[in-house]
This record gives structure tokens, C-alpha cells and sequence, in this order.
């Protein structure tokens, strides 16, 4: 669903990415518990909630294996939880400054890839089966925060000034 203008719009399960082509700058779209096929294109400033992916809030050492993700295992999710089946494409225009989360609760098996320079974006409670990188080596991102996600591997040579914050 889609909060546009205060006024929220359902979409069916296989038309989830005309949720994202119909929103405007600014509105928020709530995905609901599933998996969702296929790759996402974000080519304006909004918000996009999962319903959240297998976690707790702590970190443990196992004895044979090391340390121990607190975000439970990658590609594997709950009843509960939102999967995003492919890769997630950010693609602002502009080099835009962000105020707020643009990706929150989600499980993606692909990777995330960052098209444009892009400041203030923001990914919290996320588990990416793949990479967090920029496209090319010109998309420098400035005041990126990573929080409380799992990332195959991250390159950090794009980020300026990252805030990374408990994340594996």
C-alpha cells in the first residue's frame, strides 16, 4: 500500500512495482509480509517499509563457527518478513539530500546498487544477500547510514563521512 497526500492506495501483490511508480517525492509505500519477484528501480525521494525480516537485536560468539549475525540467515524469510527477490536500483536525479529512511525492513537477495551521488540516504533493519556499492566510480554518497543491516560485502570507497552502526 501507498500513503500518497495522506491518502492511502492497496495494491495487489503482483502489481507491487506500480506502487513505486505511481508515488509522488515524499510519499511512503508499506509492503505487506511476502516475496516480492523481481528488481526495484527507486528514481525519486521516497520511503519504502517492509514488514521486517528475522532478527534480534544482539550479537553472539559461537564457539566453532566466530561471531554470529543477530539478523538471522540471508535468503531465508519468515512467515512475517518482506522479500524483494532481485536486485535494488537507487537512481536520484541531482544529487538530491535525503531527511529520511528510504529502505527499512527488508530482504533483499539481490544486491544494492547506488546509479548517482546521492547525500543523507539512509537503510536501517535491511538483510542484502549481495553488495552495497556504487555503479560507477564518479557516485560518491555522503552522510550514507547503515543501521542494523547484514550485507554480503559493502564497498566503502563510494561513502563520504558513512554512519555504519551495527551491522554484519
Amino acid at each position: 500500500s501507498e500513503t500518497h497526500q495522506t491518502t492511502l492506495t492497496q495494491y495487489n501483490l503482483d502489481k507491487w512495482t506500480d506502487a513505486i511508480t505511481d508515488a509522488a517525492e515524499g510519499d511512503t509505500v508499506y509492503f505487506t509480509p511476502g516475496k516480492f519477484y523481481g528488481n526495484l528501480t527507486i528514481d525519486k525521494a521516497i520511503i519504502l517499509i517492509g514488514a521486517g525480516v528475522a532478527q534480534v537485536d544482539t550479537w553472539f560468539i559461537n564457539e566453532q563457527s566466530g561471531i554470529q549475525n543477530a539478523l538471522a540467515d540471508c535468503g531465508l524469510p519468515t512467515d512475517t518478513g518482506t522479500c524483494i527477490t532481485g536486485t535494488v536500483y537507487i537512481n536520484l536525479e541531482d544529487n538530491p539530500t535525503l531527511t529520511k529512511n528510504m529502505l527499512e525492513g527488508f530482504l533483499i537477495h539481490g544486491s544494492i546498487h547506488v546509479n548517482k551521488p546521492v547525500t543523507g540516504l539512509s537503510i536501517k533493519r535491511c538483510q542484502v544477500g549481495g553488495n552495497f556499492k556504487a555503479e560507477t566510480i564518479d557516485t560518491i554518497c555522503t552522510n550514507v547510514t547503515l543501521e542494523r543491516c547484514k550485507f554480503n560485502l559493502v564497498y566503502c570507497g563510494f561513502l563520504e563521512n558513512p554512519h555504519i552502526r551495527n551491522c554484519y
